[in-house]
């Protein structure tokens, strides 16, 4: 039987099955999270220059507060305060987040992307390991094709509960499966100048390619079981954090602007807005752009 249960909510600090409103504020390294069920937390983790790398890095269902700093990952469990650390690439590779339900376990894995002798190479770990070694890389993963300027994605684009690592680049989409298992995706979808959101927005378990166009404030979503669909849904300067909000399974279009945001619930097409943050804030649903 085909596994029917909804994938756990991305960026859920709180364990309840919805996207919660996070911040990361480098002028003081506070994170500012509003939590949908637990309220309001704040907590000082993180240097001006980390980068936001949350994840649930010890499997309990909840998302953690991380950061990534010149090849090593610090997380702060929601559960108990440990500190979790790994050593994971280098200095000036870019952290992304995915998401492994393989078998029905919940499993969130760290990957760092970076340039190693003209190549882009994804080095991933499931979890935190608790080591400083930096010979202890994990073997590199590559995506053919991908070079430097390519936007980095992560998602399920094959239905496998793997996200696979990929890019986008002026439209085209390429992926690799991590365990090498499954044959690699394309697809074209987007023009240069789009930014990629992908996300569950029809709630079939499988990753739906998707860009946002500042350009025009459009969402275009291509979803794998209802079809393709268009949005005008925020402007410009806004930085889309999809996410699911209200925990129906969809992912949900919405926009950060300068502390406010604004959420289109996918499966019921009401809209909220929320005021939470500031200008130069990072909002967390926006990690992995």
């Amino acid at each position: 039987m085909p596994n029917t249960t909804p994938k756990k909510a991305r960026f859920d600090f709180d364990g309840d099955g919805k996207s919660d409103i996070a911040v990361f504020r480098p002028s003081d390294g506070v994170w500012y999270l509003n939590q949908s069920t637990d309220g309001l937390k704040y907590r000082q983790w993180g240097f001006p220059t980390d980068r936001p790398a949350a994840a649930d890095v010890d499997f309990d269902g909840k998302t953690d507060i991380g950061i990534f700093r010149d090849g090593t990952w610090h997380a702060l469990t929601s559960a108990s305060d440990s500190h979790y650390y790994m050593c994971l690439g280098n200095a000036g590779d870019r952290p992304l987040v995915g998401y492994n339900q393989e078998f029905g376990a919940n499993r969130d894995f760290s990957a760092s992307r970076g340039s190693r002798n003209g190549n882009i190479n994804w080095f991933i770990r499931i979890g935190y390991t608790n080591c400083w070694i930096n010979n202890q890389q994990p073997s590199p993963n590559l995506v053919v094709g991908e070079s430097t300027s390519d936007v980095p994605v992560v998602g399920d684009f094959n239905g496998d509960s793997l996200d696979e690592i990929g890019y986008f680049r002026d439209g085209s989409w390429a992926g690799a499966d991590t365990t090498g298992s499954a044959a690699p995706t394309s697809f074209q979808w987007g023009i240069s100048g789009d930014v990629p959101v992908p996300g569950d927005y029809d709630g079939d378990r499988q990753t739906d390619y998707a860009v946002f166009r500042p350009s025009t404030g459009v969402w275009w979503v291509n979803g794998s079981s209802i079809g393709a669909f268009a949005v005008r849904f925020g402007i410009s300067s806004d930085i889309p954090v999809p996410a699911d909000y209200d925990g129906d399974g969809k992912t949900d279009i919405a926009v950060y602007r300068d502390g406010q945001w604004w959420q289109l619930l996918v499966g019921t097409g009401n809209v909220q807005v929320a005021n939470w943050g500031i200008a130069g804030d990072i909002p967390i649903p926006a990690q992995n752009q």
